[in-house]
């Protein structure tokens, strides 16, 4: 199957359900309270799944209620589920991956001649892992693997493509398309072709669309004219700017010089019980933003937005009556002095006898802080629960403000757990892709790299506190089980080699003048010399005798 023909219906079926939920949980991650009162405020339709409408359930509650021109609502947005994704980009790759070609060296056998043999470095293997260092292992790479992080825990997954502009840079690298711009085609659960489409800019109400579809071995591209919901005709690419410098082959597509094809899927989390029963979408990833959250997140805005109308209306008032006031000009009416914060004036008040006398009250209604405080607290404890986020990530405390180092391991065990998690989806296609991006690299740069098999990913550890690292280091120092140098690297896990080793030898310098024998001999007196110290004009010191 190629492109899709003229004036076909845009974006298909069942994809429009997926970019309703999409656009959805992309007003939750903008958080912007404009955005979620107009979302749901107005009605919009949202998808169905496995015959059940899901539009605004458990949302319309808050977000979804109307002003009125009586009273309009203040609401506040607590950006709880813009956190969530970026703490999962960010608990992904903080520290970047290394990307590494299997076996780069062999020990050769040993021989009598040389019965220990060095290894040996692959020179093929070498050259191959130098375009790896090139490419993958570099701040540029490790920059765009956490922005497509946040992009794939917000939106449920995110589309990696191999792509290459010999005006741009000498080599292939990976480009990231967000979920809600692709249509892919799976077979048993496996990536078979997907086709990535953007909207171009126009100078007239047409819609412009540039669909890229990838195949095993091909890229194929067209450019389409028509509607918001159609296609419309198929264009010439020399047509818009956009796409006039695209050079197709012969047979009308670009062969990328490898058997497999030039990208791939990475899910946020698996299954989505969302699409279970819809073929087309049951391969595609659960969004941290997922819909059994979304009422959760509506309740802690009201909560929230419920906390500071109590505070709005706890602000201390003063009632006073007429003659505490003064009468400006003609037509402007009474007024107070403002630096005494009084807000309300009331009539005269009758006194005792019946005569008018001033009034005078001062209002100040409670504050509920704590109350407030305890229902989000809660609200957000489900929500990281259930996205599999330990709450003292988010720096929620757990009762214990002296928590040892086991305890706080333990504590953080659940985010600990989803990253592993959200690692092993990335490196599942990340391993295979990276082959196939030096293949493409080759074949493109006449770079006459070869690799034999899939890419290994060395994934940073886990990044443990200060604290953490201290006790570790003391424990292991008490237990002479480790070296100098080993607790200096491990207590400075970002210092090289070289600093690691003048901090060792400062170290040692320090132990071996401090440390000194207290009932050894001074440094400079020989243990065999017998002689009188006095001899030597050394002062001698008579004990009993009370001399002054």
């Amino acid at each position: 199957m190629s492109l899709p023909d003229s004036n076909t219906i845009w974006p298909p079926k069942p994809f429009d359900d997926l970019i309703a939920s999409i656009a959805e949980q992309q007003v939750w991650w903008e958080g912007i309270p404009e955005g979620l009162a107009n979302y749901y405020g107005q009605g919009q339709a949202r998808r169905k799944s496995a015959g059940f409408d899901l539009g605004g359930i458990g949302v319309k509650v808050f977000w979804g209620k109307k002003d009125t021109q009586q009273h309009v609502t203040s609401r506040l947005h607590l950006p709880i589920p813009a956190d969530i994704c970026a703490t999962s980009a960010n608990l992904l790759f903080a520290d970047g991956p290394k990307f590494l070609i299997p076996d780069l060296t062999t020990t050769p056998e040993a021989t009598d001649e040389n019965p220990e043999p060095e290894p040996v470095v692959d020179p093929v293997k070498r050259a191959a892992q130098d375009r790896v260092d090139r490419i993958l292992n570099t701040p540029n790479m490790h920059a765009a693997f956490l922005v497509a992080a946040e992009t794939c825990a917000a939106l449920g997954g995110v589309w990696p493509r191999i792509v290459w502009d010999g005006e741009l840079t000498k080599n292939a690298f990976i480009d990231f398309v967000d979920p809600d711009r692709a249509i892919p085609e799976f077979k048993w659960g496996r990536l078979q072709a997907v086709t990535f489409w953007s909207e171009l800019p126009s100078t007239d109400k047409a819609v412009w669309r540039h669909l890229e579809r990838y195949e095993a071995g091909k890229i194929w591209h067209g450019l389409y004219k028509g509607t918001d919901d159609h296609l419309g005709r198929v264009m010439a690419l020399d047509d818009h700017a956009a796409t006039a410098k695209i050079k197709l082959g012969s047979f009308g597509f670009i062969a990328t010089g490898s058997d497999s094809i030039a990208a791939g899927y990475i899910p946020n989390q698996l299954p989505n019980p969302a699409w279970r029963l819809v073929p087309a979408l049951r391969h595609l990833g659960r969004s941290d933003i997922s819909d059994d959250l979304l009422g959760l997140f509506d309740q802690i805005d009201e909560a929230y937005s419920s906390l500071m109308r109590d505070l709005r209306l706890g602000r201390a008032r003063a009632f006073v009556s007429e003659n505490f006031t003064k009468v400006g000009k003609a037509g402007q009416g009474a007024s107070v002095d403002n630096d005494r914060e009084l807000y309300q004036i009331l009539a005269n008040a009758p006194g005792k006898d019946g005569t008018s006398s001033g009034f005078f009250e001062v209002k100040q209604f409670e504050i509920r802080v704590e109350e407030h405080l305890q229902i989000i607290d809660a609200l957000t404890r489900e929500v990281l629960r259930r996205v599999g986020y330990s709450p003292l990530t988010f720096g929620l405390s757990e009762g214990n403000s002296a928590a040892t180092a086991t305890e706080i391991t333990a504590k953080t065990t659940a985010s600990n757990s989803t990253r592993t998690a959200k690692h092993r989806l990335w490196g599942n296609t990340l391993t295979r892709l990276s082959r196939t991006l030096l293949e493409i690299d080759a074949a493109q740069f006449k770079t006459g790299v070869k690799v034999d098999e899939d890419l290994q990913i060395q994934w940073p550890p886990v990044r443990e506190s200060a604290y953490n690292r201290s006790l570790t280091a003391k424990a292991l120092r008490e237990a002479k089980a480790a070296s100098t140098e080993t607790i200096v690297a491990l207590v400075n896990p970002d210092w090289d080699a070289e600093a690691v080793q003048t901090e060792t030898e400062r170290i040692l310098n320090e132990d071996r003048m401090t440390f000194a024998d207290p009932f050894g001999m001074p440094p400079d007196q020989n243990p065999n010399d017998t002689s009188d110290p006095s001899e030597s004009g050394g002062s001698e010191i008579e004990v009993g005798d009370d001399k002054e």
